[in-house]
């Protein structure tokens, strides 16, 4: 049987300093651990998943082509994050479409709330 003690005094270390990794480290932190966060790559993190929006949270966009539970997980998180940093701004998603794919992009507008439609 294993057994665990709470130890809020451990130090936690961490690998990887993307999305995932910082909002762990963010949580551990508010927890009062000690925490080491630990990056392999350059300062800019061109080379991480979160540099090429790997954090974006789109959930109306991921419905696109993903299976309606990414969409509900999605919309699951941009709760969670609104209630944890309730300063930061939310203000949408851009999408772009080039003019041949209009039919994709009416599409895709209709899967969607409150859009509003830009130009140049």
């Amino acid at each position: 049987m294993l057994q665990t003690t709470k130890r809020p005094d451990s130090p936690v270390s961490i690998i990887g300093a993307g999305i995932a990794g910082a909002w762990q480290a963010l949580l551990f932190a508010q927890a009062g651990h000690a925490v080491t966060l630990h990056e392999r790559g350059d300062e800019a993190m061109t080379d991480a998943t979160s540099h090429w929006a790997g954090g974006m949270l789109a959930p109306y966009c991921e419905a696109e082509v993903a299976e309606p539970i990414i969409s509900r997980l999605g919309l699951h998180s941009l709760h969670i994050w609104r209630r944890e940093l309730p300063d930061t701004p939310f203000n949408g998603s851009l999408v772009v479409a080039h003019p041949r794919e209009r039919n994709d992009f009416e599409r895709f507008a209709r899967m969607t709330e409150d859009h509003r439609r830009l130009d140049a």
